[in-house]
């Protein structure tokens, strides 16, 4: 969990102090800002709907809540790890904006985002019954359409 945040805030940092993408791609400005803005659009048409349909089983950690529900409506219809996504999707759109070498620490965030919905899906599979048939039936895992 200290890594997932640290690697946002390295996005930001590095997104805010590295050199800018004018200095690696000039003019790179035309395709780059409608697709930071079309990954921030995705990134909240994403995590704001996973919020409000987690509810009482939001965690901020991989296990589930003891008295947690599991969420296969909504944006869960399409998609296993939605919040996820919306980090990758919101981080990458960062580094659109700012640096081409915040992309690097977005790249180990979205490592260490498989490992944690790796393990996290072991969890949810024990703590749900209906996990596997969930699992089967919602072929995205972070992105639909992507991932």
């Amino acid at each position: 969990m200290a890594a997932q945040f640290g690697l946002i805030g390295a996005v930001a940092v590095t997104s805010w102090l590295g050199p800018p993408w004018s200095v690696w791609s000039p003019g790179s400005a035309v395709w780059r800002y409608p697709l930071a803005v079309t990954l921030g659009l995705g990134a909240a048409a994403l995590g704001g709907p996973a919020l409000a349909h987690l509810g009482d089983s939001l965690t901020p950690y991989p296990r589930p809540r003891e008295n947690g529900t599991l969420v296969a409506h909504g944006v869960y219809r399409h998609v296993r790890h939605p919040m996820y996504g919306a980090v990758l999707l919101g981080s990458t759109a960062l580094a659109l904006i700012g640096s081409p070498l915040a992309l690097v620490p977005a790249g180990v965030l979205a490592l260490e985002l498989e490992a944690k919905r790796r393990v996290e899906e072991h969890w949810l599979e024990d703590h749900y019954e209906g996990y596997r048939a969930y699992r089967a039936r919602t072929r995205w895992r972070m992105v639909p359409g992507l991932w």
